[in-house]
């Protein structure tokens, strides 16, 4: 009892064991997927900005050199400067910008800017009013040029914010730098891009020609042209179609790894398992056929010991008939005993593979007949009766007459065995094309579906409820399958609970016998 428990408690805690493994095991796995999808996301993104950044950059360029180009051909050369010291100091000088240009000829102009009404604090001396002067100039200077820039960034979004998202993009340069950038983050897997403007109800203006409608919601989005003062809803998009085989791929040799190690680890368990329910199968096997050998072998011994006290009675001694009726006593029971050990010695024979038939041409019928005739008196004992319908026409086959017999006598005892009272039992023989078929019949307590599965075990013992006065090893069936085989045939049982039980052998006849059973037919 304790080793069951232990084996239980085993079997738990390995279980246990084994499932804190795999979980773990697909944890480690979807932890890694997630960081390599987290990784991949990131180098999209990164080469999106960069796209965008190289998109905008390139518009900005194009637009500026235009710009300055028209400006620098529509401007006059500017006059002379005068040599005095006077327009030198005071700054007179022109500045042009690409797109506004903003003169400041005369240096009055900006006392105001100048603090205390655009004169120096009184007590400055003439070089240090003249620093004072030129720092005033350079802070007007700065704030022109902020301006400058303000006003041209205006300019240029009003100038390209009604030709379209579509004229401000070249196909070409959009296809390379995304290819670029994709490139330099490592990715390296197909893609398909669209180039959206949600106010126009997601209306694609640009796009690859396999982008289709349903990756509008899964793909990767960045907004173009960012920096725009007046911002429009354009995007691009891209979407990787291979994206999770891709993911996969690169994952597959440490999740195939990692799989056949858990299998590895599960398939030894379960074997591990299997061989220690085994173990214990075969000691409780062992256990029973311990003590059922102990109880046949000690019922026989004590009943030769009793007719040989018996026969060494003074009144019995002297009685022949008397002394004639104990050897017979004798004589059976020493033969239950010897069909016992035959039966063990057979078995023990065909698990080592070492049993050998000796076939000779033989009358099924005939063997039959004296197997009949074996269990009369024990029938009759209970008063049973045996019907025989030998119906086949052939019934000569190659047999091994003492096997085949055996396995006749271990049906007809099992038949006797299991039925209550009066045994009814019939045996029949029919021919089917190549064959005889031997069946064996009974009106005994049955037997479950679940017992006929294992009626052919060895060591296997029908269970009787309260029937106590079935004995035996277990192995009458086994052996009589295991005969069956040997003679290439087979066998089948039909049962069912309380109704009794019909078991079929089905033997092949010799060659020679087949075209003549087939030419009566």
């Amino acid at each position: 009892m304790m080793k069951v428990k232990w084996i239980s408690v085993l079997i738990v805690f390995g279980s246990l064991a084994l499932l804190g493994i795999i979980v773990v095991q697909l944890s480690w796995i979807r932890n890694a997927m997630d960081i390599r999808q987290e990784s991949f996301n990131t180098a999209v993104n990164n080469a999106l900005v960069k796209t965008v950044e190289k998109l905008e950059k390139k518009e900005d360029v194009v637009y500026i050199t235009e710009r300055l180009n028209l400006e620098m051909d529509s401007i006059p050369p500017p006059p002379p400067m005068p040599q005095s010291g006077l327009n030198q100091d005071r700054g007179v000088k022109e500045r042009f910008d690409s797109v506004i240009i903003i003169r400041h000829t005369e240096i009055e102009n900006r006392h105001e800017y100048l603090p205390h009404g655009g004169m120096p604090p009184p007590g400055s001396g003439p070089d240090e009013k003249k620093q004072m002067l030129l720092k005033e100039i350079k802070r007007f200077d700065r704030k022109v040029q902020k301006m400058n820039d303000v006003i041209r960034e205006i300019i240029v979004e009003v100038e390209t914010k009604d030709q379209g998202i579509e004229n401000r993009l070249d196909t070409f340069s959009l296809q390379k730098e995304l290819y670029k950038a994709l490139l330099d983050n490592g990715i390296r897997i197909p893609y398909e891009y669209a180039v959206v403007t949600l106010n126009k109800a997601a209306m694609m203006n640009l796009r690859s020609p396999n982008f289709l409608d349903e990756y509008l919601k899964s793909a990767y989005r960045i907004s173009l042209f960012p920096n725009d003062l007046i911002a429009e809803p354009n995007y691009l998009l891209v979407y990787f179609p291979g994206q999770k085989a891709n993911l996969m791929k690169s994952m597959s040799l440490l999740m195939t790894a990692s799989l056949v190690f858990t299998l590895t680890l599960l398939i030894a368990f379960v074997v591990t398992i299997l061989a220690l329910l085994r173990q214990k199968k075969l000691s409780e096997i062992k256990t029973d056929f311990i003590n059922n050998m102990t109880h046949e072998f000690k019922t026989p011994l004590a009943t030769i010991s009793l007719a040989v006290d018996s026969i060494n009675n003074a009144k019995v001694i002297g009685d022949p008939g008397m002394i004639r009726q104990y050897t017979q006593v004798i004589r059976e029971e020493n033969n239950r005993m010897n069909t016992h050990v035959e039966q063990v010695l057979q078995m023990a024979l065909f698990d080592r593979r070492e049993f050998r038939l000796d076939l000779n041409l033989s009358d099924l019928h005939d063997i039959i007949r004296r197997s009949v005739e074996s269990v009369r008196l024990q029938l009759e004992k209970r008063q049973g009766t045996v019907k025989l319908e030998l119906l086949a026409e052939n019934a000569v086959i190659m047999a091994d007459e003492v096997q085949l017999m055996n396995c006749i006598l271990n049906l007809l005892d099992n038949a006797n065995k299991y039925s209550p009272e009066k045994p009814e039992i019939s045996i029949y023989t029919r021919n089917q094309e190549k064959s005889v078929i031997l069946g064996v019949s009974d009106k005994g307590i049955g037997m479950t579906k679940e017992t006929q599965k294992r009626i052919f075990e060895k060591f296997y013992r029908i269970p009787t409820g309260n029937i106590h006065n079935v004995k035996g090893f277990g192995l009458g069936l086994s052996y009589v399958k295991a005969i069956v085989d040997a003679h290439r045939g087979t066998i089948h049982v039909w049962s069912e609970t309380g109704n009794g039980c019909r078991i079929e052998i089905t033997l092949p006849l010799p060659k020679e016998d087949r075209k003549t059973t087939s030419h009566e037919s």
